[in-house]
């Protein structure tokens, strides 16, 4: 990421709207702002940090980075508004004025592509708004930042913009020994945070690819699983397939064999009605033959 132009409009020390502008250096990749107390240094940084996190008025809660500017700050409306003792993030001459502007935008490029990121807030100190567009794709709020949260984690906020508040400590030849100062500090403190930070994300990342492996497993077995009782599914119906038909074949069998006794039962009763009038004829004609 590079960022080209920095706007701040009525925010902390910055009244009105002001611009500052960056060349890009291909051999440099950091930027550092300094000057004597007074000038707007931490205001500079704290608008930088505010961009990236917000003041947490849509979640009711002040990122732990932005609450460090007033840790007494009880709800995100109390931080962006001011108390007795914290003057809020929206400058009070503007707030005075009746101004209704209060934002800070970065423009830049990203991985070869534009962007503008803003963050605006209400003079109400209720409500605050972020726009992200990038190569053309525009987004708000919620998505606007869980894309920013991807590109830069909040919890390295604060190591890519930070106040150097050591190096106000220095003496008034502060300019001329800057350098050496600022290489110090990037060599041993930030930077250091950074790998460790960086080496649990990499912890974290294992443990997620643990917990990937147990699940693919366990869809693997409940996959085999699933088949298992399948086949003995379709091993069922076709046992219930064939017990059907063999139900089938014997109900035609009791049919038949139904039938053939009717049919017997039909043949016996005429032989025998045929045997009665028989036996019947040969009582008469034996009672004939005695009387002659």
């Amino acid at each position: 990421m590079f960022i080209s132009k920095i706007t701040i409009c009525n925010l902390f020390a910055y009244y009105g709207e002001i611009t500052i502008g960056f060349k890009e250096q291909k051999d440099k990749n950091l930027y550092c702002i300094y000057g004597d107390n007074g000038f707007g240094k931490t205001s500079f940084i704290r608008c930088a940090k505010l961009l990236f996190l917000g003041a947490g008025t849509r979640e009711s809660n002040i990122p732990p980075v932005i609450k460090r500017f007033f840790p007494k700050a009880a709800t995100p409306a109390q931080f962006i508004k001011g108390t007795s003792n914290w003057l809020g993030i929206l400058n009070k001459d503007a707030i005075n004025e009746m101004k209704q502007d209060f934002f800070v935008s970065f423009e830049g490029s990203l991985d070869g592509k534009s962007f503008y990121l803003k963050r605006s807030f209400d003079s109400s100190g209720d409500i605050e708004h972020l726009l992200f567009k990038l190569d053309g794709e525009t987004l708000h709020d919620d998505e606007a930042q869980d894309r920013i949260n991807a590109i830069l984690p909040p919890n390295l906020v604060e190591f890519f913009f930070f106040d150097g508040e050591e190096l106000e400590a220095l003496s008034d030849n502060l300019r001329t020994k800057l350098r050496e100062k600022i290489d110090e500090i990037l060599q041993i403190k930030p930077l250091d945070i950074l790998v460790k930070q960086i080496g649990k994300y990499k912890d974290e990342l294992k443990a997620n690819e643990i917990a990937n492996e147990e699940l693919q497993l366990k869809l693997k077995n409940a996959k085999r699983s699933k088949e298992s009782k399948e086949d003995e599914i379709k091993h069922l119906v076709e046992m219930l397939g064939n017990a059907e038909k063999f139900i089938e074949e014997k109900a035609v069998e009791i049919e038949t064999t139904r039938k053939s006794i009717d049919k017997l039962e039909a043949d016996f009763s005429k032989e025998r009605a045929g045997l009665i009038d028989e036996k019947i004829s040969l009582k008469r004609s034996c009672k004939a033959s005695k009387k002659g």
